[in-house]
């Protein structure tokens, strides 16, 4: 079965190189993840099971519970929480200038995504908090994973392991008609390889010599060089938060989104391939 995982543009936000965690891969901010999330919400064993994670930018911590009972999720209770045990739903300062700004409250869009994983098994993006949905999203599938296995306590989702295998992503044409296959092979918990990049008409964006010599005429570096340095640092750190490749930062954006979605897919060992949205390149 295909899963539609049509994650978010995020540029990460936090910058905790870990060897293969997903410190910076999971913390993410900026665009747009599907637009509802259904979860798998059978065979889980009771108990209560907690998601934590390494601390962002800003000093908050994930902390995400949920109880399962008779089989079901019965509760969920998603924050955050700072060193100083404040939660950032009950943090005024924050909440209003989020609101202000997104036309809604973390504490708002955090209940609700709650309300709806214990009403429906599934969730909706929250206008104006896609970052909050996104990582409730994530965080949901982990805790649920646990649940499968009664496997209560807390996990952190910073630093889930990478399962081995092969995890494929792939995106529609975009504007210009190109599509994108990106191929993410794990081996002994890191990636071993990184291939990404764009087709059409059955041809690599990287081995189109009109298209790479106009970009490094333009940009001083062609495309492939700059998915050749991005698949290199991805191997390399097992991390999606890589360096922008000076002139390529459309490039790197879409690199970043994407290899933070096969990230979190090996982190949960779903081989299906990921059907993902068109980044702007």
């Amino acid at each position: 079965m295909k899963k539609s995982l049509l994650k978010s543009t995020m540029l990460l936000a936090a910058v905790l190189s870990l060897g293969t965690s997903l410190s910076s891969v999971v913390l993410a901010e900026d665009a747009k993840p599907a637009a509802t999330t259904t979860f798998e919400v059978k065979d889980l064993k009771d108990g209560e099971y907690t998601a934590v994670s390494d601390a962002d930018e800003r000093g908050w911590k994930l902390h995400h519970t949920i109880v399962v009972k008779d089989g079901k999720v019965a509760s969920s209770n998603y924050d955050y929480v700072n060193d100083k045990g404040e939660k950032k739903s009950e943090n005024a300062e924050y909440n209003d200038k989020m609101k202000e700004k997104t036309k809604v409250s973390a504490a708002e869009a955090m209940k609700k995504l709650d309300e709806s994983l214990v009403k429906d098994g599934k969730a909706d993006v929250v206008t104006g908090a896609s970052h909050t949905s996104e990582v409730f999203f994530f965080s949901t599938k982990v805790l649920l994973k646990q649940a499968k296995e009664g496997k209560t306590g807390e996990v952190n989702i910073s630093k889930l392991p990478l399962q081995d295998g092969e995890y494929t992503l792939e995106a529609p044409a975009d504007q210009r008609g190109w599509t994108t296959k990106f191929v993410l092979t794990v081996k002994d918990g890191k990636v071993e390889k990184a291939d990404y990049d764009m087709y059409k008409d059955g041809k690599r964006k990287s081995e189109d010599a009109d298209y790479n010599k106009m970009m490094a005429d333009k940009a001083k570096v062609s495309y492939a060089d700059a998915v050749k340095q991005l698949n290199e640092a991805l191997v390399k750190s097992s991390n999606a938060n890589v360096d922008v490749v000076t002139g390529a930062t459309n490039t790197t954006n879409a690199f970043k989104t994407y290899a933070k979605q096969l990230l979190e897919a090996a982190a949960l060992g779903e081989k299906e391939v990921i059907k993902a949205a068109v980044v702007g390149e």
